[in-house]
C-alpha cells in the first residue's frame, strides 16, 4: 500500500465491525511502523465502524487492561501506550490516525477510495445473499487494486469476478478493476424501513476465470447443434462455437442483425421464424433447406425457440441450425434437370411463372419492408444511444451522490471525533482550573523562554504577580524568597532535563520547598518548566524543635548512662531497651546481656503480696507504680529494691522507665533493730513484773501504812518498789 505514494498522498483503511477497537489500533500500529521506515510517508487514516455504541465508547477511550503485555512487545508498549495504574492507554500518535463511527455495513453508504478493508469474522454471521451484497459493497469502496482482508473461515468467492486471491491461506484478496474507466455504481442498500434486500446482479466473470458453469457450457456446445442467441431487437448477442458455418454477413457496414448474418438460404426463414417467436411466442421448425455445408449439399432444418428469463423479464430467441442428411449425386442431378424436362405441361409452366411473379413482388415488398425496418432500426439505435447517454449520466450522478454520501459519512465521523475530543479537552480544562483553584501549593508554569504560562492563586502570596501577567518573563517580578538563582536553575532544568529541589527561606521567617522539573507534553516533548513552592515552615520548626529535643534527650540519656543509680527502660510489649552503668553494677548483667531480654524473666521479678500482672494492669490504668520488688542478680543474690515505674507512650510504643534503689541492707538492719527492740521490751516487761510483785509484797509486810490520797500509778508503784528494794 505504501509503494508509489508520497507525503501528499493518503492511505485509507476501513475496519467494519471493529468492536472495542483492538483490530483498528493494531492496523494503525503496523501502518505507523511502516511509515517510520520510509523517508516520505503518506498520511494515514484508519476508520473503525460498529453498531454497538458501548463498544465504540471503549474504542474511543483507548483504554485496555494490563493483559495486553502478553500480546505486544515491550517496544510497541513503550511507543504506542502509556501506563495508567492497572491499565494502558493509547498514546496520541496512534489515537490521531484512528477514527471511530457508528455505521451499518448493510444499510449505510460505505467509506470510499480505500486502500484496504479488514473485515475479519463478520461475514460468517451473514447468509449467502448478504455476503454477496457485502462483497459488492467492499468492491465499490476499494480503490482498483485495493486489498480485502477476511477471517480464516471466510472468502470472497460469493461474488465472482470482483476479487482475485493474493494469499488464500491468509485470506487476502485484491480488488479486480472494472472493464470501463467509469466508476461502478454502488449496490442498492436497503433503508431502515425496508424489509427485503433487493436482488444483486452478479457481474460477468473476468477473462481467464473458468468456472464449473463455463466448463459445462463448453461441453454442451460441442455436442449440441450450432446455435445463435438473438435479443428482442433481432440482434445476435452470442454464437456457439460451430455456428460460423451457417453465417455469411452481407456486404456493407458491419451489423449484428441476425437476418443479415446468416447465409442467403436461411434469411427468409430466419426472419419469419424470429417474427413468430417474438410476436406470437411460438417455436418454429422450418422445412428442409438445401445448403452447401463443408463443400457438400445438406438438408438443414432451422428451429427457433423463444426464451424468457423470469428474473429480469427479458426476451430472447434461440436459433438452432440442425444438419440433416447429405444429398447424393443422383438426387442432385434429378433436381437440377427437373426444370428442363420437355414433359412439363403448360399449366405447370404458367403456375411457375405466377409463382415467379409472386416471389418477385414478395421480394420487392420484403426489400421495402427491410428499408423501413432499417429506418426504424436507425431511429431505434439513435434512441438507444440517447438512452445509454442518459443512463450513463444517471449512473454518474448516482455515483457522485453515493460518493457525496460517503464523504458526508466521513465528515460526520470526523465531526463526532472532534466533538468528543473537544468535550474531553473541556472537561480536562475544567478539572485543571478547579484543581489549581483548590490546591494549597503554589505552582508556576513557565515556557522555554521563562515566560509565565499559568500559575495557581497561592503563587501570588510569594510573587508579586497578578492574573493579567501571563506571558511576561518571570524575571520581571520580585518575590519574597531568599532565592536569587531561580532563573538560572530553571534554565539548568531545561538544559539537563533533570529535576532540582531546594529548601529556601522566606522573608517572613517561613520556609519553602522549591521543586523544578521539565514540563512534558503528552507526546513526551519538553515545553517549559514546572515549579512548585511548598510551605514547609511548620515542618521546619518541628524539625528544629525535634532536633533540640533530641539533643536534650541525648544529654539526659548520657547523664542516665553515667549515673550510678540503677535506671533502665523496657518496652511494655517487648524486652529491655536501655541499661545504664548503675544497673550493670547492681545486677551484674552487662548492657549486651540485658538488651532485648524480658525484664521480669531476666531479674526474676517478684512482688511481695501481689503479682507482676497486677503491676502491669496498674501501669495501664494509672500510668505509674511505686513499691518494693524482689530482684535476683546474676550471681543468684535476691535483692529488695525500692522501684519507681512510669509508663511513657511514644507513638505506637509503650515504654516503661524504671528507677530502682537497693534497700536490702536497710531492710536487714531494720529487721535486726526490730528484733532487738522486741527483746528489750520483753526483758523490761519481765523486770517490771518482778518489781511490781516485790512492791505488792512489801506493801503487805511493811509496818508503815502508806496513805494514798489518789490512785497509785505504775510510776508510783515502781518508785515505791525501788525504795523498798533500796531499804
Amino acid at each position: 500500500m505504501f509503494d508509489g505514494k508520497g507525503a501528499a498522498d493518503t492511505i485509507r483503511v476501513w475496519v467494519p465491525g471493529c468492536a472495542s477497537g483492538e483490530e483498528a489500533y493494531t492496523i494503525g500500529i503496523l501502518l505507523l511502523e511502516e511509515a517510520a521506515r520510509r523517508d516520505l510517508a503518506p498520511e494515514i487514516q484508519v476508520f473503525g465502524s460498529d453498531l454497538d455504541p458501548k463498544a465504540l465508547g471503549m474504542a474511543r477511550d483507548g483504554r485496555f487492561p494490563s493483559t495486553i503485555e502478553g500480546d505486544l512487545s515491550e517496544e510497541r508498549l513503550r511507543r504506542f501506550f502509556q501506563r495508567e495504574g492497572d491499565h494502558y492507554r493509547v498514546r496520541r500518535e496512534l489515537r490521531d490516525v484512528v477514527l471511530f463511527a457508528s455505521h451499518s455495513l448493510l444499510r449505510d453508504p460505505p467509506f470510499s477510495h480505500l486502500d484496504m478493508i479488514s473485515c475479519r469474522n463478520l461475514m460468517i454471521y451473514l447468509d449467502r445473499q448478504l455476503q454477496q451484497q457485502v462483497c459488492n459493497t467492499f468492491h465499490y469502496a476499494l480503490n482498483p487494486g485495493g486489498f480485502l482482508f477476511l477471517g480464516l473461515s471466510e472468502n470472497a468467492d460469493q461474488a465472482p469476478g470482483l476479487f482475485r486471491t493474493v494469499d488464500r491461506e491468509a485470506r487476502i484478496y485484491k480488488a479486480v478493476p472494472g472493464g470501463s474507466d467509469r466508476r461502478q455504481v454502488l449496490p442498492v442498500l436497503p433503508g431502515p424501513h425496508q424489509g427485503r434486500i433487493p436482488t444483486i446482479i452478479r457481474p460477468p466473470p473476468v477473462a481467464g476465470h473458468i468456472s464449473d458453469a463455463a466448463v459445462h457450457r463448453q461441453l454442451l456446445e460441442k455436442i449440441a447443434p450450432p446455435s445463435m442467441l438473438v435479443d428482442e431487437s433481432h440482434h445476435a448477442i452470442h454464437l456457439s462455437e460451430n455456428a460460423g458455418r451457417f453465417l455469411q454477413p452481407s456486404g456493407g457496414p458491419v451489423t449484428t442483425d441476425a437476418t443479415d448474418l446468416v447465409r442467403e438460404e436461411f434469411r427468409f426463414d430466419t426472419r419469419a421464424a424470429l417474427h413468430r417467436a417474438f410476436e406470437r411466442n411460438e417455436p418454429t421448425l422450418s422445412m428442409p433447406i438445401l445448403a452447401d455445408v463443408d463443400g457438400q449439399p445438406h438438408r438443414v432444418y432451422l428451429q427457433v425457440k423463444p426464451v424468457v428469463q423470469t428474473a429480469e423479464r427479458t426476451r430472447h430467441a434461440l436459433v438452432l441450425f440442425i444438419e440433416g442428411e447429405t444429398i447424393d449425386k443422383t438426387e442432385e442431378i434429378v433436381l437440377e434437370t427437373a426444370d428442363e424436362r420437355p414433359s412439363i405441361n403448360q399449366t405447370i409452366r404458367q403456375l411457375q411463372e405466377e409463382l415467379q411473379r409472386a416471389q418477385n413482388r414478395l421480394r420487392s415488398t420484403r426489400e421495402e419492408s427491410e428499408s423501413a425496418t432499417e429506418d426504424l432500426r436507425a431511429a431505434n439505435e439513435e434512441l438507444q444511444s440517447m438512452n445509454e447517454e442518459y443512463r450513463s449520466t444517471a449512473e454518474e450522478l448516482e455515483t457522485s451522490k453515493e460518493e457525496l454520501q460517503s464523504i458526508n459519512e466521513e465528515l460526520q465521523t470526523v465531526n463526532n471525533e472532534l466533538k468528543l475530543k473537544l468535550e474531553s479537552v473541556s472537561r480536562a480544562h475544567s478539572d485543571l482550573l478547579n484543581l489549581m483553584a483548590a490546591t494549597d501549593i503554589a505552582t508556576l508554569f513557565l515556557d522555554q523562554s521563562l515566560r509565565i504560562k499559568r500559575f495557581t492563586p497561592r503563587l501570588m502570596d510569594i510573587f508579586n504577580v497578578t492574573l493579567n501577567d501571563e506571558g511576561r518573563p518571570i524575571t520581571d517580578f520580585t518575590h519574597h524568597l531568599a532565592y536569587e538563582r531561580l532563573a538560572d536553575d530553571a534554565r539548568a532544568v531545561l538544559k539537563n532535563l533533570s529535576p532540582i529541589e531546594y529548601e529556601v527561606k522566606g522573608n517572613n521567617d517561613g520556609w519553602y520547598l522549591v521543586r523544578m522539573r521539565p514540563y512534558r507534553t503528552i507526546e513526551d516533548k519538553i515545553d517549559g518548566v514546572v515549579a512548585t513552592f511548598v510551605d514547609i515552615s511548620a515542618r521546619r520548626h518541628a524539625e528544629e524543635a525535634a532536633k533540640d529535643s533530641e539533643q536534650r534527650l541525648g544529654h539526659e540519656m548520657r547523664l542516665v548512662e553515667l549515673s550510678r543509680s540503677p535506671i533502665f527502660v523496657w518496652d511494655f510489649d517487648d524486652g529491655i531497651k536501655q541499661w545504664n552503668r548503675g544497673s550493670e553494677e547492681l545486677y551484674g548483667y552487662s548492657r549486651e546481656e540485658a538488651l532485648g531480654q524480658q525484664k521480669e524473666k531476666l531479674l526474676k521479678t517478684t512482688i511481695p503480696g501481689s503479682s507482676f500482672d497486677k503491676l502491669r494492669e496498674t501501669l495501664l490504668k494509672n500510668g505509674r507504680w511505686s513499691g518494693e520488688l524482689k530482684h535476683t542478680t546474676k550471681d543468684g543474690r535476691v535483692l529488695t529494691v525500692e522501684s519507681q515505674i512510669e509508663l511513657v507512650p511514644l507513638g505506637d510504643r509503650r515504654l516503661i522507665l524504671e528507677s530502682t534503689r537497693d534497700i536490702t541492707d536497710r531492710k536487714r538492719w531494720e529487721r535486726r533493730r526490730q528484733l532487738l527492740l522486741n527483746e528489750l521490751s520483753h526483758r523490761v516487761k519481765n523486770t517490771l513484773a518482778v518489781v511490781q510483785s516485790l512492791a505488792r509484797q512489801t506493801l503487805r509486810t511493811t509496818e508503815t501504812s502508806l496513805v494514798i490520797d489518789k490512785p497509785a500509778t505504775q510510776r508510783d508503784l515502781v518508785g515505791a518498789a525501788a525504795k523498798a528494794l533500796a531499804a
